[in-house]
């Protein structure tokens, strides 16, 4: 299941200088009022393998995406991992 979403603005977080993908499946983290809290978790994500991993600013909100993703095996295999390694279950969400 995926939500579906639009608007915004994203920044890649382990690549700053490159532009992030907008469309495909992500798989959201979390979500923060802070950005310092969303480059928390970020940080946490990509030191433990997880990436690519981008913020995207959405109206009030800072909200932690890991992909995009083309495949469902794909997808499945990364949310299997976040959670393996303690994370919070992801949840998908379509761009």
């Amino acid at each position: 299941r995926a939500i579906d979403v639009g608007g915004g603005s994203e920044t890649a977080y382990t690549a700053p200088a490159k532009t992030v993908p907008s469309s495909g499946t992500w798989l959201q983290a979390g979500a923060y009022k802070s950005e310092s809290g969303a480059n928390r978790l970020a940080t946490q994500l990509v030191n433990a393998g997880l990436s690519p991993v981008a913020i995207h600013r959405d109206g009030g909100l800072f909200r932690v995406r890991m992909g995009p993703f083309e495949g469902d095996y794909e997808i499945e295999q990364v949310i299997d991992r976040t959670v393996e390694l303690g994370f919070e279950r992801p949840h998908r969400v379509k761009r």
